[in-house]
């Protein structure tokens, strides 16, 4: 039974690798399309953070380079150099890492809320009379 385990596991593991690998390519892909995008939607995002972007995006594509290389050169039979889990537990640090930057609001224009309170006092002031 423990070889009929280990067999499957280590199929189950060829097979779903590729769909792993693709979620963390994908998860850095979106991060480094907003923190190298010049649209003004992501101005605000100051050049400290997106370089902090890049380099755990960095990081992470040449962990799974490094480590789905090292895989090509074993045998299916062979336990895996790189899990599943592993490969998740990386997107998961890549998002933890970099979704807070990306997805840092613009802050309002500092006019509307000079606007904001001065017409507050007049409604204030309306009410009073």
């Amino acid at each position: 039974r423990k070889l009929g385990d280990a067999f499957e596991l280590r199929r189950k593991e060829n097979e779903e690798r590729p769909k792993a690998a693709e979620r963390l390519r994908d998860e850095i892909s979106a991060n480094l399309k907003i923190v190298n995008s010049p649209d003004e939607q992501y101005a605000h995002i100051d050049d400290q953070e997106r370089d902090k972007v890049r380099e755990v995006c960095a990081e992470a594509e040449g962990w799974l380079e490094k480590a789905l290389s090292e895989q090509a050169g074993k045998n299916t039979f062979e336990d895996p150099v790189i899990t599943v889990s592993e490969i998740d537990a990386k997107v998961s640090s890549v998002n933890k890492a970099c979704r807070p930057i990306v997805t840092k609001r613009k802050p309002p224009p500092a006019k509307k809320e000079e606007k904001s309170a001065d017409e507050g006092k007049g409604a204030d002031a309306a009410n009073d009379n």
